[in-house]
């Protein structure tokens, strides 16, 4: 199996309480459980239960969209390396004829 990158493949979702990829795969990766957990989070003892629980859904959410976020970050790095390249050359360029663009 050759990846590019080290992270378990997204999308990744939530079944009970194990965090893995919505389609578990053997030949794209090793892995078919991310993280398991017996409680899926605790609230401070006095706070609204209601309050508690979205909040870790919302936990939940953001660990689960970790592999699409990371995919997305590495994109817009790309994106940047290339706007930065594009800049240089054009500033090397003006520099080469005195300055102008």
């Amino acid at each position: 199996m050759s990846r590019a990158t080290a992270h378990t493949p997204a999308p990744w979702a939530w079944s009970g309480h194990s965090l893995g990829p919505a389609n578990p795969d053997p030949t794209t990766s090793a892995v078919h459980t991310v993280l398991t957990v017996e409680d899926a989070g605790f609230g401070f003892a006095g706070s609204d239960r209601e309050a508690t629980h979205a909040e870790l859904l919302a936990d939940h959410r953001l660990m689960a969209a970790a592999p699409a976020m990371f995919e997305a970050l590495a994109g817009a790095r790309a994106a940047l390396v290339q706007a930065l390249g594009i800049i240089d050359a054009a500033l090397g360029a003006a520099a080469t004829q005195g300055g102008v663009l």
